[in-house]
């Protein structure tokens, strides 16, 4: 039998949470749409340093016949600062249209007597959402937190992402969309968020989604078929992915995808975070 390393990661502060209702956080969008609404605190304060943490979304914000985006940011102050003074460590996370729980990985280092506050910005005025944050301290898999990170394809006009280019056949690959021409920074780690497309009605369909990068015509798929379905009621299901992803500034940073529909209301839309 193999011998296999112990993680020394250790898991830390959990969010305060809604105890009266026995949910998490509550976070609210600005009444203005497609605007950031306030920060809303998570964790109080991290009791050492962190290398990432989990975030969790715990709440539906699918509505038949309507469009439901929204992009999260995550900030930090230190604690005892002023409300509203926290500085973004990863922004424009897409939750679009989903229904029931999911968690995402952020591998993203906060130092420790910080507080980890969460806001977002909604295709619908005031759009709410409940998150929760565990943090871990210790690295994660043996790799330590990221200090940086960019996010990709985010679209601001409806709080949505990047919408792939249509697929023609069914069950067939599009071609790609270039989510960035030249990344800005070199990259660690790499996550990847769906949503339902920016439209108020859906088409009925199951999707996979291939993340990649490369030159025009010698792109090559790094993530493969993350699976996604979407309903006719305007509700889809997607679980954020987060893996390594070593690749220099100036990366080509693409994705397609193929459904068992090629219609437009069909199609997903995604973010990309990269970390450094």
């Amino acid at each position: 039998m193999g011998d296999f390393a112990l993680l020394d990661a250790v898991v830390g502060d959990c969010s305060p949470g809604d105890a009266a209702a026995s949910r998490q956080t509550l976070v609210t969008g600005s009444a203005t749409i497609d605007t950031k609404g306030s920060w809303a605190v998570v964790v109080a304060s991290t009791g050492e340093p962190v290398d990432g943490f989990l975030l969790c979304f715990a709440a539906n914000i699918d509505t038949s016949a309507a469009q439901r985006g929204c992009l999260v940011d995550v900030g930090i102050a230190p604690v005892g600062g002023a409300a509203g003074t926290e500085s973004v460590i990863v922004a424009d996370m897409l939750y679009a249209q989903h229904t029931g729980f999911t968690n995402a990985w952020i591998p993203r280092q906060v130092p420790k007597g910080y507080r980890i506050s969460v806001r977002l910005a909604g295709s619908t005025a005031s759009q709410a959402a409940r998150i929760g944050i565990i943090t871990v301290a210790g690295g994660m898999a043996g790799l330590d937190g990221a200090m940086s990170s960019v996010t990709y394809g985010a679209v601001a006009a409806g709080s949505t992402g990047a919408v792939l280019t249509t697929a023609t056949v069914v069950n067939t690959k599009s071609v790609w969309t270039v989510l960035s021409a030249s990344m800005s920074h070199a990259a660690r780690w790499i996550s990847v968020f769906a949503g339902g497309p920016a439209t108020a009605t859906n088409t009925a369909a199951f999707a996979l989604i291939d993340v990649g990068y490369g030159a025009a015509g010698l792109e090559v798929p790094y993530l493969r078929d993350l699976p996604m379905d979407i309903s006719l009621t305007e509700q889809s299901r997607f679980c954020p992915v987060t893996v390594p992803f070593s690749a220099p500034a100036g990366t080509r940073l693409v994705a397609r995808y193929q459904a068992t529909s090629i219609a437009v209301t069909a199609k997903p839309a995604l973010t990309v975070v990269t970390y450094g």
